[in-house]
């Protein structure tokens, strides 16, 4: 966004490191300690009003989901079915957003594959159902990823309308168990993911060198990666290989958790996040570099992506494809248009080395 400062010391130490910036650049050209400077505070701004808060508020939220599913065990009822369904999706849709900043040294603990792994592997849940053992505390650490978290939790709980899901549920306590015991499992890796982030979360934001382990470095791929991810896994395979790979098959919420990430992509590009939205972004750091031209541009393709997904409300991803694909097609274009801004424009005005993207969204 278009940060106007408040007035409190750090603000008006950020707009003497501005002011600085601005007069040295018509003498000497730009010196790379005030924009070092204004990376920490970016940084951490980013890091206290945007990454902790949001993973905190996921972390209560899987908690929540945690607590329904536990009510639905003691009282399984078609209303106690429902409060789960409907804490799943909140808790979907609050991870997509914390997904933008599943990099650095969080990354590097694989703890997200235990959230959320997707597809989701329908063939050994059911295998793990119909062996003889039975499901007791732990169980789940002999899961593989694919086979806990959200997207396994989201089979067990939709997989059919909520009449015959819930007579799954009361003709197989084990099927009951194996829920219980990947909720608890995805609530304690919830509180692991968490508290990586909180002991990475200093070093991140004092992470101001410009190589890849930079913080702004880091966001700027992480910007890139989702765009890139999204058009792979989550776009183009739903529509080249059917509603199997859409990455919410069986509550058909991939459309919401899809925008749930972008609402996660601009609030990352903007500052737009906290209490009171007014942190600067990475908008203001391209206006600082004199490149406000760059940034128009960017806020018109997101304006554009904001539109294409706004023309697909109302019916979930899978039957936009299957019934009038081209407006998913609309999305994708947009997408693309933006993509080249910031992975090629974007990343060479802010000196941001792109590094390759292995995710295939899994």
């Amino acid at each position: 966004m278009k940060y106007f400062f408040p007035l409190t010391l750090g603000s008006i130490l950020l707009g003497m490191l501005l002011f600085t910036a601005c007069d040295t650049e018509e003498d000497d050209g730009l010196e790379e300690v005030d924009f070092a400077a204004l990376r920490q505070t970016q940084l951490t701004d980013l890091y206290d009003n945007e990454v902790l808060p949001l993973h905190e508020a996921f972390a209560v939220k899987v908690g929540e989901l945690n607590g329904s599913i536990t009510d639905f065990a003691a009282s399984p009822s078609t209303s106690t079915l429902e409060a789960v369904r409907t804490q799943w999706k909140e808790v979907a849709t609050l991870w997509k957003e914390c997904e933008m900043y599943n990099f650095g040294e969080v990354n590097r603990t694989f703890i997200h594959f235990r959230i959320h792994r997707w597809p989701t592997n329908v063939r050994i849940i059911e295998d793990s159902l119909q062996s003889t053992g039975q499901v007791t505390d732990g169980y789940a650490e002999s899961l593989g990823s694919s086979s806990k978290g959200i997207a396994a939790i989201e089979y067990l709980i939709f997989n059919g309308d909520a009449s015959t899901n819930l007579t799954q549920f009361t003709g197989s306590q084990k099927r009951m168990d194996f829920l219980v015991e990947i909720s608890s499992s995805l609530e304690e890796s919830t509180d692991e993911y968490v508290d990586a982030w909180k002991a990475y979360g200093p070093d991140f934001s004092v992470a101001v060198q410009s190589g890849l382990t930079g913080g702004q470095n880091l966001a700027v791929n992480s910007l890139v990666s989702w765009i890139e991810v999204s058009l792979k896994s989550r776009i183009n395979r739903l529509i080249e290989e059917g509603v199997d790979e859409a990455e919410s098959p069986y509550a058909n919420a991939s459309r919401e958790m899809l925008v749930s990430g972008f609402d996660a992509w601009k609030r990352l590009y903007s500052g737009e996040y906290g209490v009171n939205g007014t942190y600067p972004g990475l908008d203001d750091y391209l206006i600082s570099l004199e490149r406000g031209d760059l940034d128009t541009r960017i806020q018109e393709a997101i304006t554009n992506c904001d539109q294409a997904f706004s023309a697909l409300a109302g019916k979930t991803l899978t039957e936009w494809v299957n019934e009038e694909v081209e407006k998913v097609n609309q999305l994708d274009d947009a997408l693309r248009a933006l993509l080249v801004l910031v992975k090629a424009d974007m990343s060479s005005a802010m000196s941001v080395t792109i590094t390759p993207n292995a995710s295939d969204g899994d």
